[in-house]
């Protein structure tokens, strides 16, 4: 009998381990960054736009444009133009579990119709011939959007782990991201059955491109943070300094930086709805 209790208070004490284990995987992640935000492929838009330079080609505008829009739609960017101390990221997370979200239904319908024109080329022999070819035109007709009405929101997100370990990290990335559920059978089968109605009282085209976007205002996917303490901030760590040396392609340096010195943590908000 003695036994059997000491056995079983082993088995609650490992069981609570093994969630602390797992709420501790949650926060922090486990899957490896993407090789310092696309490292790879910034470098190599980088050498690609200098060559064409020194070869006088106007397509090195277009390389310098490609280069510039993968460096400004980097997680890199994201995180830097985010960056607050862990006491301003708490309470914007906060602020954001309070915030109900709006869900979006939008529809475009269409049609394709076929037409021609006349193409000109050049024969083998030199001449130049011309031949009649067909093609596809997508002709976008009725669009209509709405938001989808609910009775009650709740929040359950699970932040406080995340938000303890802040002031802990010197520097530190959170991953934030979002997600909704509903409360029972009927709330779910209900907004099945508005947004059933929405598409056929709105499909009056051969065609529909249907979207839903799920929306917290003041949203953020990615926040970088600054612990606790008199930690000075790194010349890695500000947005304009990264932009600034990715001008003149050595924004790389900023990149590696910034992901090396730093940890990186997630968390999700997630809202329950009843319709």
């Amino acid at each position: 009998m003695i036994y059997s209790k000491f056995y079983i208070k082993y088995i609650m004490e490992l069981n609570e381990e093994l969630a602390a284990q797992q709420r501790e995987q949650d926060i922090f992640l486990n899957k490896k960054d993407c090789f310092y935000d696309c490292l790879i492929l910034n470098v190599t838009l980088a050498a690609i736009t200098i060559i064409l330079f020194f070869y006088g080609t106007w397509w090195v505008i277009a390389a310098y444009v490609i280069y510039l829009i993968e460096v400004f739609l980097s997680h890199t960017f994201s995180f830097l133009n985010n960056a607050m101390t862990h006491i301003q990221a708490k309470d914007k997370i906060a602020a954001l579990t309070t915030m109900n979200p709006t869900i979006t239904w939008k529809i475009q319908c269409y049609h394709n119709e076929t037409r021609t024109r006349v193409v000109r080329y050049k024969s083998k022999k030199g001449g130049y011939s011309t031949h009649i070819e067909t093609y596809q035109v997508r002709i976008n007709t009725h669009s209509s959007s709405t938001n989808l009405d609910y009775q009650n929101c709740v929040d359950v997100s699970n932040m406080m782990d995340c938000m303890n370990h802040l002031p802990l990290l010197q520097y530190c990335r959170v991953y934030l991201a979002k997600s909704y559920e509903f409360a029972d059978k009927n709330s779910k089968a209900l907004y099945e059955s508005r947004k059933s109605y929405f598409i056929v009282s709105n499909n009056r085209d051969a065609h529909y491109d249907f979207s839903e976007v799920f929306e917290i205002a003041g949203y953020v996917s990615h926040i970088c943070t600054l612990g606790g303490g008199s930690f000075a901030i790194p010349w890695y760590y500000v947005c304009r300094n990264y932009v600034l040396l990715s001008l003149v392609f050595v924004g790389w340096v900023i990149r590696f930086m910034f992901y090396k010195n730093s940890f990186a943590a997630s968390t999700s908000l997630k809202k329950v709805l009843t319709l």
